[in-house]
Order: C-alpha cells, then structure tokens, then sequence
C-alpha cells in the first residue's frame, strides 16, 4: 500500500490523499515494473543468461589448484628381514590448467543454443509487456467506459426526475392523471437504479485496471482520456508484414535456433576429443623447510589427452533423438506461432474495421434519436402526446447514447488488438 501512495504521489505532486491522474501510457509503466506476470518473464533472462555463463565453460580454460596429505603404509620382504612394514607421509600441492581444444564443436555449439536462449527469453520477456499492456489498454478503456456510461445514466435520472415534477405539476392543474405520475416516479427510479449499476461498474473496472498495474486495491486514481481522434483502418498488408517482428514470433524463432544447435552438441559427442593440460606441483614424503628444498622435488607437466567414446550404452543416441525432436518441435511451434499471429492480425483487422463501421451508426442514430425526443417533448407539452409515448422516445434517445458509448470504446479496444496482434502497442495513444 504504501508503494502505492509513494508512486500516487509523484504522479500528482501532491498529498498522499490527492488522487492520481493517470494517463494510458503511466498504466502501461506501471505494470511493467509491479505487474507478476511481467515481473516472472524478466526472471526468465535472469535464467537464460545464468544458462550461457554456465555454457561458457566450455570453451574457456579452467584452473584448479589442489593439494594433497596422506599417509600410507606398505609391506616389504628383504633378503636380510623375513617382512618388514614401512609407514610414511605424503604431501603434495599444484595448479593445473585445462584446455578443451577441439570436442566436435559441442561446447560452441552449446554457447549458441544458450545465447539463443537469451535473445529467446528477451523477445519473450517483450511479448509479455505487450500482452500485459494489451490487458491494461483494455481495463483503462473499460473504466472510461463505464464511466462514460455512469454519465449517460446519470444524465437519464436528471431528465426522469424533471419529468416527474413536470407530471405533478400538470397533475396539480388537473392535466395529468395520477398514473401519469406514478409512471414517472418507476421510470425515475428505474433510471436511479441503472445509474447505481453504472456507478457499482466503475469501481469495479477501478479494481481490475489496479490488478492489472499491480497496484493495491482501494489506490485512488483518475483516468485521462487520450486526446486522439479515431483511428484508421492501416492497410492489411503492412499489418500482415509487422507479424514478422512480432516479439512472440522473434521468441519462438530464437527458440528454434537454440534447439538445433542442441542437434549439433548432441551429435559433436560422437567425434574424439582433445584436451590439452598443464600442471606445476610438487610432491614429497615431509614438507620442505625452504625454498630450495622445494625446489628439488617440483615439477612442471604438459601433455595432450586425446579419447572417443566406443559405446556409451546408446547415450549419445538416445540425447541425439531427443534433441532432433525438440528440434522438430520448435520448428513446428515457430511456423504455428506465425500462422496464429497473422490469423490474429486479420481478424482484429475486421474487428476494427467493423467497430468504425458501427460506431458511424450509432453517431448517425443518436442525432435522429436527440431530434426525435425534442419533438416529442414539444408535443407533450402541447399535450398533443401521452406520457408514455414521451417515455418511450427518452428510453430510445438513452439506448441511442449507450450505443455510442459501447461502439466508440469498442473502437478503442479494437485499436489496442490490432496494435497487440502487429506488435506495435507502444503506438497506441
């Protein structure tokens, strides 16, 4: 909680008890530092570059430095003794120096499964943030939404309870009925009990945008509604051809590369391997008393160690086929992956294009339904119309509103999956 009120407070400049105003792209940030499943995908490049530290043993020299104390005892026959047992000391100390020189490429080839699996793990690590700014987007938008829909039903029970003192004024005069305004006052508070609905809405969109961020329940916020226009249709083909950088499409790529390359340190066991060594020690049955004495009994070694496995109980068959089948697999999870997101591109292409589309009727039927009411409210006053019929022209012109609000947040979302799907949420505004 009080992560929360620190970050409120340097969006606002103000007292902890000021709510924050937050635009789409402060949501965004947000979750990208505080939200789990963001946070679990950054562990991700943590590990997969813990993986190549660990697979650069292979290819670089290792040094060792040992030392040894013992003691050990022997039998021994003489010409001159039957048997006689000698017990003594053994001490010993050195550096040795390894060096694989050639090992069928299998250390490099590791290195460059597990770099693969670093750039893998990035790209992954970025389809996430997409993936969680997408869900963001959405939430932001649905709390505008409901927002906006709050004010539509608000504005509903304004209009309802004029309506209501116009039926008890003309009821007062005796030109309405009592069940004129006993239809006024359900009408009335059918509209209070909708504006309560939208009101309950929005602090609940509040309470899901606040888990998306990562932020604690009850943070108290305000949300700044892009100052953009509509968006445009973009050209399906430039759509399809974003697909291509798609941080998920990078992933599964990357991931592909590092499991043949596994092939290649699966099968590099099959070939003889060179190591190369070197070792300066020293050994003798006391510990020296200086530096000469040392001397005398230290040594230098370098050598060459040349061996290939003649049968290894179908190990290195067995870690072959495996790692031929993962490879089939990643190739088969990157084509899929294309396919699915230029399927996805597609179709929130439509969805947009469809939106729009929707949203240009819906402004074309409020117009008609705002001009319509104002005619019909003319003729009740004239009383050349009931009270029902003016009732009906008002649940039409607040239908009329709704749709608006729906097609146009609608757009919104569309607009935020199409970006998702091309890879290109930052665009968003």
């Amino acid at each position: 909680m009080l992560i929360s009120l620190v970050l409120i407070t340097a969006l606002v400049g103000g007292s902890p008890q000021d709510p924050a105003v937050w635009t789409l792209d402060d949501c965004i940030a947000m979750a990208a530092r505080h939200n789990p499943t963001a946070q679990k995908a950054k562990t991700g490049i943590a590990s997969a570059r813990g993986t190549r530290t660990r697979a650069l043993s292979g290819v670089l020299p290792s040094l060792s430095v040992y030392s040894d104390a013992s003691r050990y005892s022997s039998e021994q026959v003489s010409f001159y003794q039957d048997q006689f047992k000698i017990s003594r000391n053994r001490y010993s100390a050195g550096l040795q120096l390894q060096q694989s020189l050639f090992d069928g490429w299998s250390s490099w080839a590791t290195l460059g499964a597990a770099s693969a699996g670093v750039s893998a793990a990035q790209h992954s690590y970025q389809a996430t943030l997409s993936s969680v700014a997408q869900d963001v987007a959405s939430r932001f938008f649905a709390v505008l939404r409901a927002e906006a829909l709050l004010a539509v039903a608000t504005e509903a029970e304004a209009v309802a309870t004029r309506l209501l003192e116009r039926a008890q004024a003309r009821e007062t005069i005796g030109s309405a009925s009592r069940q004129e305004v006993l239809r006024a006052k359900v009408q009335l508070y059918t509209d209070r009990m909708e504006r309560m609905r939208r009101q309950n809405e929005v602090s609940t969109g509040k309470n899901a945008l606040l888990l998306a961020v990562g932020m604690e329940p009850g943070s108290l916020f305000t949300l700044q509604e892009p100052l953009v226009g509509l968006p445009e249709v973009p050209d399906l083909d430039a759509c399809l051809a974003d697909v291509e950088s798609h941080p998920s499409l990078r992933a599964a790529q990357e991931n592909a590369l590092s499991a043949n390359k596994n092939v290649t340190a699966a099968r590099a066991t099959r070939y003889p391997w060179l190591t190369g060594s070197a070792s300066y020690g020293w050994s003798d049955v006391e510990l020296p008393e200086s530096n000469d004495e040392f001397r005398d009994f230290d040594y230098w070694k370098i050598g060459l160690t040349v061996s290939m496995r003649l049968f290894d109980g179908f190990s290195t068959k067995g870690q072959l086929q495996t790692a031929k089948a993962r490879a089939k697999d990643a190739d088969i999870a990157l084509e899929e992956a294309r396919l699915s997101l230029r399927h996805a591109a597609q179709v929130q292409h439509q969805g947009l294009a469809e939106a729009l589309a929707q949203r240009e009727v819906a402004q074309m039927a409020l117009e008609l339904a705002e001009e319509e009411y104002r005619l019909a409210e003319e003729k009740y006053t004239l009383g050349s119309l009931s009270f029902v019929d003016l009732g009906d022209s008002k649940l039409a012109l607040e239908r009329a509103r709704v749709n608006l609000v729906e097609a146009t947040f609608a757009v919104r979302i569309a607009d935020v999956g199409l970006a998702e799907a091309r890879g290109r949420l930052g665009d968003v505004q």
